[in-house]
């Protein structure tokens, strides 16, 4: 090689170097790069089962409880106590109808009530007068002083006695009836709210004639929101165990806005959905400023069963077909080049699988540097853990 070299110089014309002068040169570099030895970090491989791939799913954010409000009688709206976007508690009047009617038909019951006791006590009254009549009579027959026929009359005066009182506390107890229905009648003629929560919409105002069951409010709790994601079903299944909620303290990580939120998996409901082809789970989030029917993400951790290896990206060199190149140190402290390919990338760590074994030193960084067959000295060996 160094005569080739006395060649290009001795044969170098004045006018300039030849062509088939600058192909020596360029031989002359190569082999001598190929020859030179350098030092390269190297990383002791070690095989791992698979990894662990973060996806995003796109869900949307429902009232944990929302519901329709109205009457459950007709009448006439009297007043509205509530407007859109009012926050209420439980127990509070929302709205009420015009009541005089109502309260009318109580005053009657209250009346009816009155007059049943009093029949019931002048019942009690004719009663004792036909107990004691009958005592008297029965104590006269035993001495002969009265006739059978006076006693048969006053003991069966006393039975009737005994009934019309029985009669008389049966129209008392309906009467109360009456008077309890007039009572939930009228507790009914005010809307109070079932739950904590906002006036989602309002459909009427003070004058309106409603009928039973027509919605006069919409209520949603905003206490507790509800995210709902559709996951494919093998997903989803690793969610649970059995059919039930595995691991059902763990959090999840929702997203909104830049926002990470904590979320509780409630459920996941059995049905694929026909047109998504994924099934919907249920999560809960306490956030009383996220938005209902907001689009939020929920992040999810899966591990990939997929034998492989865990290398650092500066391993890695382009090469063809879509695969890529890595440079191994061999026994001979040669460097040799293995194909892979990129299977999981997770920023600065790729998981890979091709043609790499376990135990053997790749090197780790620099390996632009790197031609086949060149001696490399190994230098700040670490070791691939796997994942």
């Amino acid at each position: 090689m160094i005569g080739d070299c006395k060649l290009i110089r001795n044969s170098t014309p004045r006018s300039g170097i030849s062509m088939r002068h600058f192909l020596w040169l360029a031989l002359l570099t190569t082999t001598t790069a190929v020859q030179g030895q350098i030092s390269a970090p190297i990383l002791v491989l070690e095989a791992s089962s698979g990894y662990e791939a973060t996806r995003r799913y796109a869900g949307e954010t429902v009232p944990g409880r929302a519901t329709e409000l109205g009457f459950k009688q007709a009448g006439q709206v009297s007043e509205v106590l509530v407007d859109v976007g009012s926050r209420v508690t439980v127990g509070e009047p929302l709205a009420r109808l015009d009541a005089r009617t109502l309260k009318a038909q109580l005053a009657t019951a209250d009346a009816d009530i009155a007059v049943a006791k009093a029949a019931v006590q002048a019942a009690g009254a004719q009663l004792l007068l036909a107990r004691n009549n009958e005592r008297r009579l029965h104590r006269l027959r035993e001495t002969g002083h009265t006739p059978q026929q006076l006693y048969d009359e006053a003991k069966l005066a006393l039975d009737v006695k005994l009934a019309d009182r029985q009669v008389a506390k049966a129209q008392l107890a309906r009467v109360i009836a009456s008077r309890n229905m007039a009572q939930i009648a009228l507790s009914e003629a005010v809307i109070y709210a079932p739950f904590p929560g906002t006036i989602q919409s309002r459909y009427l105002d003070e004058g309106t004639q409603i009928l039973p069951g027509q919605a006069a409010l919409r209520l949603v709790a905003t206490d507790q929101v509800e995210v709902h994601v559709g996951i494919p079903s093998k997903i989803a299944a690793t969610l649970l165990t059995t059919g039930r909620i595995e691991q059902a303290d763990k959090n999840y990580q929702v997203l909104w806005q830049g926002r990470e939120l904590t979320a509780r998996l409630r459920s996941v409901l059995p049905e694929i959905d026909a047109t998504t082809r994924t099934q919907k789970a249920v999560f809960t989030v306490t956030a009383n400023d996220l938005p209902l029917g907001a689009v939020v993400e929920l992040t999810l951790a899966n591990f990939v069963s997929q034998p492989g290896f865990w290398v650092p990206l500066a391993a890695l060199v382009e090469s063809e077909r879509g695969l890529w190149g890595a440079y191994v140190i061999a026994e001979d402290n040669t460097a040799q080049r293995r194909l892979v390919e990129i299977i999981h990338n997770n920023g600065e760590q790729v998981f890979v699988r091709g043609t790499l074994q376990a135990g053997e030193r790749l090197i780790r960084d620099g390996v632009h540097r790197i031609v086949p067959g060149q001696a490399v000295t190994p230098a700040g060996m670490e070791v691939a853990h796997a994942r």
